[in-house]
C-alpha cells in the first residue's frame, strides 16, 4: 500500500509539473518566431495579398495554419473540383454562439419545429468536418515521421521531431480532436444531451493544451520528445506519460461522446469524426 501512494504521489507531481510548464510556456510556443527563408517569403505575401498592410512575422502558430491551409485546400479541391474552396471568400466558418451567450440565436444548426436549420450555416460546419477529417490523416502521417525522426536522424532528431510534432499537433489534435468536438460543428448544441457534447469538447480543449505543452516541454529542455504519446520527463525518465494521458482522454471523449450520441443519434459522418479521434494511434 505504502508502495502505490508514493507511485501516486510521484504521479501527481509529474502532471502537476507538466500543467506549470504547459501555463509557462504555451504562448511561447505558438508565438515563437522562426526563419525558414522563402517560407517567411511566402507567409508575407498571403498576409499582403489579403489586405493586412503590416504582415506580422512567421511564428510557429502561424506555420501550422499555413501548412494546415495548403494540404487541406489541395485535398478539398481534388475531391470537390479545383473551382471550389473550403472556405469561400477565405472567411473561415463562423460558430454558432452558444446559448448563455448574448449573441445567440434560437435559429441555430439545429432543426427543431420552432427552431429550423440553417441551410447556410449547415454548408459551412460541413466544409469544417471535411477539412477537418483531411487534417486527421495528414496529422497521422506526420505523428508516425515524428516518431521515426530520432532514430532515423540521430543528428538531426532532436530538432526534426519537435517541427513534425508541432505539425502533428495541429493535424491530429486541433483538426482531428478539437474542431470535430466543438457542438456546432457537429451539428449539435451546446446544452443537449444532457451537456455531454459540451463535456466532450472540454475534454477536447485539454487534450490538445496536453499536445501544445509536451511540445512547450520539449523546448524548454524538460523533455526528450516532444510528441505527447511517447512524453516523459526528465526528472522522472523511469515513467512514460503519455499513453496513461492519451488512455484516460481517449476515454473521456469516448464515455462523453457515447452518452451524446445514445440520447441524439446523429448522421454517421458526425459519428465517425467524433468517435475516431480518441482510439490511441
Amino acid at each position: 500500500m505504502l508502495a502505490v501512494l508514493k507511485a501516486l504521489d510521484l504521479l501527481f507531481g509529474a502532471v502537476v509539473t507538466l500543467a506549470t510548464t504547459i501555463a509557462d510556456n504555451i504562448v511561447d510556443v505558438l508565438g515563437a518566431s522562426i526563419d525558414l527563408g522563402p517560407v517567411n517569403t511566402i507567409y508575407a505575401w498571403i498576409q499582403t495579398s489579403n489586405g493586412i498592410t503590416n504582415p506580422e512575422p512567421m511564428t510557429i502558430g502561424g506555420l501550422l495554419f499555413l501548412i494546415a491551409g495548403f494540404v487541406v485546400t489541395t485535398l478539398y479541391k481534388l475531391v470537390n473540383g479545383v473551382d471550389q474552396a473550403p472556405f469561400p471568400g477565405g472567411k473561415f466558418p463562423a460558430i454558432t454562439p452558444p446559448p448563455w451567450h448574448s449573441a445567440h440565436s434560437p435559429v441555430g444548426i439545429g432543426s427543431t419545429d420552432d427552431s429550423p436549420s440553417d441551410p447556410t450555416t449547415n454548408q459551412a460546419m460541413l466544409a469544417l468536418q471535411t477539412v477537418a477529417g483531411f487534417g486527421g490523416v495528414i496529422g497521422g502521417l506526420v505523428e508516425l515521421a515524428a516518431d521515426l525522426a530520432p532514430a532515423l536522424q540521430a543528428e538531426y532528431g532532436g530538432t526534426l521531431d519537435t517541427i513534425l510534432a508541432i505539425l502533428s499537433t495541429g493535424f491530429s489534435a486541433v483538426c482531428f480532436t478539437l474542431i470535430p468536438a466543438c457542438p456546432p460543428v457537429t451539428g449539435t448544441e451546446w446544452t443537449g444531451a444532457d451537456g455531454a457534447w459540451s463535456g466532450g469538447f472540454a475534454v477536447a480543449i485539454l487534450y490538445t493544451l496536453l499536445c501544445v505543452g509536451a511540445l512547450g516541454t520539449k523546448l524548454a529542455g524538460g523533455s526528450d520528445v516532444a510528441v505527447l504519446k511517447n512524453f516523459s520527463l526528465k526528472n522522472v525518465p523511469e515513467v512514460v506519460f503519455g499513453p496513461v494521458v492519451a488512455t484516460v482522454f481517449g476515454g473521456a471523449l469516448m464515455t462523453c461522446f457515447g452518452v451524446g450520441f445514445a440520447l441524439e443519434p446523429s448522421n454517421p459522418y458526425t459519428t465517425a469524426m467524433t468517435v475516431i479521434p480518441p482510439i490511441p494511434g
